[in-house]
């Protein structure tokens, strides 16, 4: 209690009440003001993880649309035989170019 011995000596009116009350307030700014930037630094990390995820996301859709694209024109040539076997390759190729389209819509 040094303040209110200094603040009596010098003729002046010391309220403890309202100094305690000050400064919880000044340290519940500075715990709000901790917060808010732990948040932020939070969002700011969220952010750049995002980012990097959809980068990459972008170079895994480019990687599977770089290998599938020539299969897909393979299929359409060998699309005049009627063979079990190509039947079995377009059905493939139609199910990865679908698993592609739906990694690319989310």
């Amino acid at each position: 209690m040094w303040v209110a011995r200094r603040v009596h000596q010098a003729g002046g009116d010391f309220n403890p009440i309202r100094y305690r009350e000050k400064d919880e307030m000044s340290h519940t700014t500075d715990e709000m003001k901790a917060d808010l930037q732990k948040s932020l630094e939070s969002l700011q990390t969220l952010r750049d993880e995002i980012r990097l995820h959809i980068h990459l996301a972008g170079m895994d859709a480019k990687d599977v649309w770089t290998k599938l694209e020539p299969a897909l024109l393979e299929a359409e040539r060998m699309a005049g035989e009627v063979t079990e076997s190509s039947r079995a390759t377009l059905a493939d190729l139609l199910q990865r170019a679908k698993d592609l389209r739906a990694s690319l819509q989310h």
